[in-house]
């Protein structure tokens, strides 16, 4: 590193004696000590400091960079064909907007020095070797086929011209050849052909119709004759290639770039100043817990999204309970319907109902989803009126085959009922208390003159106590809802017997 103006280095030494004038002054005060404000006088400390730092920026400290630059020595002349036949059509929108357009890209393509010449039976430069591709374009567009264009042709001019150039030169001639049979190129000329016409070729238009000749129009075709004179021949769109083919003399400089870093010194003071003379940094201080506070969701909702996808990536695994670790309290829908259909997974259907049940969403395929959830726990646990009730509403949102198929099935299913036993079926068994045997109904007393009834004719007989009934697999006391329920039967039965 270097100075560009190091002589604002000597007032450095004189600042630093500010130093030793401020502690002096500070001593000589006669003031108690309690009235001095400490904090004010520290930061007149920095004052020396900020002085400092300014000179240094005025002494605009560089660093010196090398910086290669290369330039090329090897010319490029490119060659535009203006004569009247460069207005046929057979490639669009015509020949000379075309060559002019190829032209353009080969210029921005290229680090060469670029020479323009507008040639037909005359040739003109119009732009000298150049680096410069403002100019370059600049020249090209200004190019107007109405003011110079005539009806022939003169290729051999267009070389000689050129050839009085010194060195090797390429030349890029965009052109549809001409008329000519025969060319004599120089031997310093390297000539690229770019081919900016069609075999079979095309009217020539012009402000009263067609070109014509002795009362015949006139076709323009491509030139293919001076193929056999030119080093190196292109089709009209591939004429990028001639950057390939063109010889490359580079000379290398080196030379030393400064940056300059003087605003590095001058933010410094200025942020000192600031710190000496304004509450700025108080101020900012004092945001930084609002500012980390503001961050901090921010923060929580980047977490929740990465518990989210390593939940799910758990679930996909079959690792049923880490994932239900990942989507537990999770704020978002999606976490919760995922932790229900875990739970499942784990044969838990009761906390994935309620879990499911808590869910409250206004998207209709998620509702069905829900619903049909709460019918596979509900039927999971036996609970099939239940389980056809959420199966329907899951059908109401979004029907489909499979679910038509549960409803059916469900409803088909067969469920074991508590039915009431054949009267012949049934055990009399003594009770342990008889002493309201007065106070039985009338139903109990039909019951006991059915029992004889069947005994007398059946020829068992039945024991005279307190008894109970028993049904297949399980037994139940024969209270007096029990016997209302049995009598119903023969009251109201159309043939007693």
């Amino acid at each position: 590193m270097s100075f560009a103006a190091w002589h604002w280095l000597f007032l450095i030494i004189p600042t630093l004696l500010l130093f030793w004038l401020i502690r002096e002054k500070r001593e000589s005060v006669p003031l108690p000590k309690e009235l001095i404000i400490t904090q004010s006088s520290n930061k007149i400390k920095l004052l020396p400091i900020v002085l400092i730092f300014l000179f240094i920026a005025l002494a605009r400290p560089v660093l010196l960079k090398p910086k290669t630059s290369s330039t090329s020595l090897q010319p490029l002349f490119i060659a535009l064909d203006m004569s009247a036949s460069m207005m046929a059509q057979d490639i669009k929108p015509n020949r000379l907007t075309y060559a002019k357009r190829a032209i353009e890209e080969l210029i921005q393509k290229t680090n060469h020095k670029i020479a323009l010449i507008v040639f037909t039976s005359n040739p003109l430069i119009i732009a000298p070797p150049t680096t410069d591709k403002a100019i370059l374009l600049q020249a090209l567009h200004s190019i107007d086929p109405k003011n110079i264009m005539t009806k022939s042709t003169n290729i051999q001019k267009l070389l000689d011209f050129v050839s009085v150039f010194q060195g090797s030169i390429d030349l890029a001639l965009f052109s549809d050849g001409g008329e000519e049979k025969i060319l004599h190129k120089p031997k310093n000329i390297r000539l690229h052909f770019v081919q900016i016409a069609t075999k079979e070729g095309a009217l020539i238009p012009t402000s009263e119709g067609f070109l014509k000749h002795d009362g015949k129009l006139v076709v323009t075709r491509l030139n293919e004759d001076i193929n056999q004179y030119v080093d190196f021949v292109y089709p009209y769109d591939q004429y990028l290639d001639i950057l390939n083919n063109i010889e490359t003399k580079v000379t290398k400089t080196q030379k030393m770039e400064r940056v300059e870093l003087f605003f590095i010194p001058l933010l410094i003071a200025t942020l000192l100043i600031l710190y000496i003379y304004t509450t700025i940094f108080e101020k900012i201080r004092s945001f930084i817990p609002l500012m980390i506070a503001f961050s901090l969701p921010m923060h929580a909702s980047l977490l929740d999204e990465w518990k989210l996808q390593k939940g799910y990536e758990a679930y996909y695994n079959t690792e049923y309970q880490k994932s239900i670790a990942y989507f537990h309290n999770l704020p978002y829908i999606e976490a919760r319907y995922a932790e229900a259909m875990a739970l499942m997974k784990l044969g838990k259907y009761r906390k994935a109902a309620n879990i499911l049940k808590s869910i409250k969403t206004t998207d209709v395929a998620l509702k069905a989803r829900i619903y049909e959830a709460l019918g596979v726990c509900y039927e999971k646990m036996r609970k099939y009126d239940v389980a056809l009730e959420y199966y329907v509403l899951a059908a109401q949102f979004k029907p489909n085959k499979d679910l038509i198929k549960k409803i059916e099935d469900l409803a088909l299913k067969k469920r074991p009922k508590k039915l009431l036993l054949p009267f012949s079926k049934k055990r009399i068994i003594k009770k342990e208390h008889s002493k309201n045997d007065k106070g039985k109904s009338a139903g109990s007393s039909n019951l006991q003159t059915a029992g004889l009834a069947s005994s007398s004719r059946g020829g068992k007989k039945t024991k005279q106590k307190s008894q109970s009934v028993t049904t297949k697999g399980s037994s139940m006391p024969l209270g007096s809802r029990l016997y209302d329920l049995i009598n119903k039967g023969y009251i109201h039965e159309k043939n007693p017997w």
